[in-house]
């Protein structure tokens, strides 16, 4: 995991189209694809805060940030487990998710709210 979260800090940031301007920080972009659970937190609590439809991202529960012992990708209020137990494996789900349903569920969402 650790390699991975030095590889965002260490990439470039891109641009965010014409009406936003600035970069995302590194630490931005670590917060947009992953996010951590402390072990003693429920996943349906973490699902109970979340406010608004977001981008899927991969959540990493366990007692610390070293030690992760569950994934889940999140997706519009659900989280599907992940059968990986390391971290690339959670992302490479994460990506797949991304390039296959993301698109799909994107015009779902256009087409059935306002």
């Amino acid at each position: 995991m650790s390699g991975i979260l030095l590889l965002l800090h260490l990439l470039p940031p891109s641009a965010q189209g014409q009406k936003r301007s600035g970069w995302m920080s590194a630490s931005q972009a670590v917060d947009h694809l992953i996010r951590f659970l402390n072990a003693t937190t429920s996943v349906q609590q973490h699902l109970d805060k979340i406010m608004q439809h977001t981008h899927p991202y991969l959540l990493a529960q366990g007692s610390t940030r070293s030690s992760v012992h569950a994934f889940f990708i999140v997706i519009y209020k659900y989280a599907i487990p992940c059968k990986a137990t390391c971290s690339v494996g959670a992302l490479d789900d994460l990506f797949k998710v991304i390039k296959v349903n993301f698109p799909i569920m994107s015009l779902v969402w256009h087409t059935v709210l306002p």
